[in-house]
């Protein structure tokens, strides 16, 4: 009878084991629960010892402690896409990968076989490590891979080009005025020279940057510079008879590549428009000028690599110049100067 019941015992116990083996049997705990990716560390493998489990989601935590989910794009097995800007999710034990493409990270994460869990790739544009945690698991357990992305090596501009033969135009998008006192404090005539277009200044601004191919834009994409703004060269507008034509030409003219509005003197050619007034002696006359500006959208594609990886982005956006196009001189009376 004692024997029947130690049967009886083993028998169950065999068949507990079965139902449960993931839970028994196969403790999956990964090698590692934390990782550190670099430039120079660019690929860590974590080994798992049983292949019992599947990756849950992948999150990281903002300033204030809320967690957000990372979004990627998801390949299955084969290697096809089958999802864009998607959580990370596993419905069955199988190999799998998501790329995060991002802005300011980037990071490929690949269950390569039944027991490993690669990540790869990693790029992180912000000035300060990102944090993000990998959760893995099965029905039973769960446990936290926490990854640590340090800030990579900024990236350098290679060139960039204009649309010129291709922007838009808005005239009078704003008008400027300048008040000019022409005295005279001689006993003879004088002639006062006015150059309308030298009380002006233009202005730059970079707008709507993106990087192409990405779903992401934000403000801050130029961060990928990490502080080390590059200069660009910049169109010109060309002069034409007495004003400005809407004509863009390259000449010698650079700026800063950021979002700042960037104010630059006209042309130096327009400086040769200019009209002379006669002054009395011992008198002064207040001369308006008036100054219309159009604005030239300029759409620009900006080449950039990542000298240490060899990674590359193509950058787009325009460049807003406001430029004075015209202008009008409105001269008062006469009137006595007293010195």
């Amino acid at each position: 009878m004692k024997r029947i019941f130690l049967l009886y015992i083993a028998t169950l116990s065999a068949l507990l084991c079965g139902c449960n083996r993931d839970v028994f049997i196969n403790d999956y705990a990964p090698s590692a629960e934390e990782i550190k990716l670099s430039d120079t560390d660019s690929t860590v493998t974590v080994s798992f010892k049983a292949s019992n489990w599947v990756i849950r989601n992948v999150f990281s935590t903002d300033e204030d402690g809320a967690f957000r989910e990372v979004l990627g794009d998801i390949y299955a097995k084969d290697g096809h896409l089958i999802a864009i800007n998607s959580p990370f999710y596993m419905s069955e034990e199988e190999t799998v990968k998501m790329v995060i493409d991002q802005p300011d990270i980037h990071l490929t994460i690949e269950r390569t076989d039944e027991t490993h869990l690669c990540f790869s790739k990693p790029e992180n544009m912000n000035l300060e490590p990102m944090m993000l945690t990998v959760n893995v698991g099965n029905d039973y357990d769960e446990r936290e891979i926490s990854v640590e992305l340090k800030p990579s090596s900024r990236y350098e501009l290679d060139s960039i080009v204009y649309a010129l033969d291709s922007y838009t135009y808005q005239d009078n998008v704003t008008v400027d005025t300048k008040m000019i006192k022409m005295t005279n404090a001689t006993s003879e005539v004088i002639n006062y020279i006015i150059m309308p277009y030298s009380h002006f200044l233009q202005e730059y601004t970079f707008t709507n940057l993106y990087i192409a191919g990405n779903p992401y834009r934000q403000n801050d994409v130029l961060k990928i510079f990490k502080g080390n703004i590059p200069t660009v060269p910049a169109p010109e507008t060309e002069r034409f008879n007495n004003d400005v034509s809407k004509k863009l030409v390259m000449k010698e003219t650079t700026i800063q590549l950021n979002e700042t509005t960037q104010c630059l003197p006209v042309p130096e050619d327009i400086f040769n428009i200019y009209k002379m007034f006669p002054i009395n002696p011992h008198k002064l006359q207040i001369c308006t000028i008036e100054c219309c500006y159009g604005q030239f959208n300029v759409y620009c594609d900006i080449y950039v690599s990542q000298p240490r990886t060899g990674r590359k982005h193509l950058l787009k956006g325009i460049l807003e110049i406001k430029a004075p196009i015209s202008h009008t001189l409105i001269v008062g009376k006469e009137q006595d100067f007293n010195m």
